[in-house]
């Protein structure tokens, strides 16, 4: 059974790899896409860094978890790597428990506030990118 969990956990940490890249890949595409827009058509994409801005948030926040899963953070680890070995073990899972505890209060904090967005149809400036994806009607102002 735990070797079952543990190869959905590697796969689900493959596939946030993936994701994380596509979208380094897609801000940089974009990013290409509006240098030349810009400096040999003479147009700019007006969209283009609020969402290469989105799209570097969203890598970075899908990358995260496979890096702390595979134990490449940076931390400061200096003492307790002079710990003795059931110390270090006994640190190591305060420190994910730890972890774990401030993603819940993190998510606990944000869902009133990505509620309240879905609810006002909040959109981004210039991108207009909808935090709602249900479909409403224009309002006029």
């Amino acid at each position: 059974m735990l070797d079952i969990l543990r190869r959905g956990a590697n796969a689900l940490m493959a596939a946030l790899r993936v994701a994380s890249g596509l979208m380094l890949v897609a801000s940089v595409a974009i990013n290409f896409a509006n240098i030349i827009g810009r400096y040999v058509l003479s147009i700019s994409l007006s969209w283009a860094e609020e969402a290469m801005l989105f799209l570097m948030i969203g890598a970075v926040f899908l990358a995260a978890p496979p890096v702390g899963w595979l134990g490449r953070h940076i931390r400061m680890d200096v003492v307790v790597s002079l710990l003795p070995p059931r110390a270090r073990m006994a640190f190591e899972i305060f420190s994910d428990l730890v972890t774990i505890a401030t993603c819940i209060m993190v998510a606990y904090f944000a869902w009133p506030v990505m509620t309240m967005l879905h609810e006002l149809d909040q959109r981004s400036e210039s991108a207009n990118i909808r935090w709602s994806f249900r479909k409403r009607p224009c309002r006029s102002v």
